[in-house]
């Protein structure tokens, strides 16, 4: 329980450990003095002594020079400067857009311009198709007629000159030569279908040429104007 009685950590007295009667404090600070002219004498340690007086604090008005006036309005440069950086802003943001705006579009023309030729060599090559199947047909039908008249010729012709008489024969001439004529209506008919074809390929390729001029002119011209 406690008494209230103070008590010395130093030497159990009756007194507070700091207390300036507490004898075991009084032979430390008398023993911290000795060590301390012992060092000095010996030059370990040295007493410091002020050499010049701290000077006196002196008010002049040159130190403390007066404010400069607050302006109210400085605001205003803010203000005035702002709309100005706004202004700018918005026109380089504006400059970015049509650029790349700019851009898009070039770049859709190039692809429709891409996919307009792969669409020209596919018309040419439908084109030439087109031909050459014609051509097919052509040689089909002629050789066909002309399977039909050597057909008819051995079988009408050639046995009747084999067996008929000197004077038969001589009648047999017109009927050769009406057989040499449906020969050369074939003959004529290949080579005129060849010729129609080859026409008919000139046309449509000449018609096709004109349209991707005017396209190109076309495009050309809208990109000018987007510009």
């Amino acid at each position: 329980m406690c008494k209230n009685v103070p008590k010395c950590a130093q030497c159990d007295g009756d007194h507070h450990s700091l207390d300036s009667q507490c004898q075991v404090l009084k032979e430390y600070k008398d023993q911290l003095k000795e060590d301390v002219e012992d060092a000095i004498q010996k030059g370990l340690l040295q007493r410091f002594s002020p050499q010049e007086k701290a000077p006196t604090f002196e008010r002049r008005e040159q130190d403390f020079p007066p404010l400069a006036a607050s302006d109210n309005h400085s605001n205003k440069k803010w203000n005035t400067a702002l709309p100005r950086t706004t202004a700018e802003s918005n026109d380089l943001r504006a400059s970015y857009t049509d650029k790349t705006i700019e851009s898009i579009n070039d770049n859709l023309t190039k692809l429709i311009d891409s996919n307009k030729r792969l669409e020209n060599k596919v018309d040419l090559v439908s084109s030439s198709i087109k031909t050459v199947t014609l051509d097919i047909q052509l040689y089909q039908a002629v050789l066909a007629d002309t399977i039909n008249i050597m057909k008819d010729f051995m079988q009408y012709v050639i046995p009747a000159s084999l067996t008929a008489s000197k004077v038969e024969r001589s009648s047999l001439v017109q009927v050769t030569s009406e057989y040499y004529k449906r020969l050369h209506v074939v003959s004529s008919r290949l080579i005129n279908g060849f010729q129609l074809n080859q026409l008919n390929q000139q046309v449509e390729l000449f018609v096709h040429n004109t349209n991707i001029d005017q396209h190109s002119a076309s495009v050309h011209k809208s990109s000018q104007n987007d510009k």
